[in-house]
C-alpha cells in the first residue's frame, strides 16, 4: 500500500507493509509449511522496505481469522517476542483490524511511520480495542 497526500514524487510516499510474525525465527513452522520459506522472503521484504529511504509501516500480524472488527483487544510485541504460537491466551487478528490498522496508517503517517511491530489479540478478556490509535502508541515502545 503506498499512502500519498502530498503529491506524486517516491520521495512522499508513505509505504504499509503488511507482513507476518516469526520473521525472527529461522526454520519455525511456518517457514516449513510447503518448504518455501515464506518467513525468510517476508523479512527480506521488510529488510528492502526499511533500506528503501522511503517512510514505511510494517505490520505483522501473527495470523488472520474472522472476527469483526473491534470485539477483541489487540496486542502489540516487537521482534516475535511478545507470545509463542503456543499461548493459548492469543489468537489470530480479524481481518477487520488489520484492515483499521492499515487504514490508521495511511490516514495518520505521522503516528505510523517508521514502525514494525507484531500484533495478535487476546483471545479471552481485556477490553477490545476500539480506538486503534492505542495501537500505533504502544508500538513506539520496544
Amino acid at each position: 500500500v503506498f499512502a500519498n497526500s502530498t503529491g506524486s514524487a517516491p520521495a512522499d510516499r508513505h509505504v504499509i507493509l503488511l507482513s507476518n510474525d516469526l520473521t525472527t525465527l529461522p526454520d519455525n513452522v511456518i517457514d516449513k509449511v510447503g518448504g518455501g520459506h515464506g518467513c525468510f522472503y517476508a523479512l527480506n521484504g521488510e529488510a528492502f522496505t526499511m533500506a528503501s529511504g522511503l517512510p514505511y509501516t510494517i505490520i505483522k500480524p501473527n495470523g488472520l481469522n474472522d472476527a469483526p472488527a473491534a470485539t477483541k483487544e489487540i496486542v502489540v510485541a516487537h521482534d516475535d517476542a511478545g507470545w509463542k504460537p503456543t499461548d493459548l491466551n492469543y489468537e489470530f487478528i480479524g481481518r477487520a483490524d488489520v484492515a483499521r490498522l492499515i487504514s490508521y496508517a495511511a490516514t495518520h503517517p505521522d503516528m505510523a511511520r517508521g514502525l514494525r511491530f507484531d500484533v495478535t489479540s487476546l483471545k479471552s478478556g481485556g477490553t477490545p480495542t476500539h480506538d486503534v490509535s492505542t495501537v500505533f502508541c504502544a508500538a513506539l515502545n520496544p
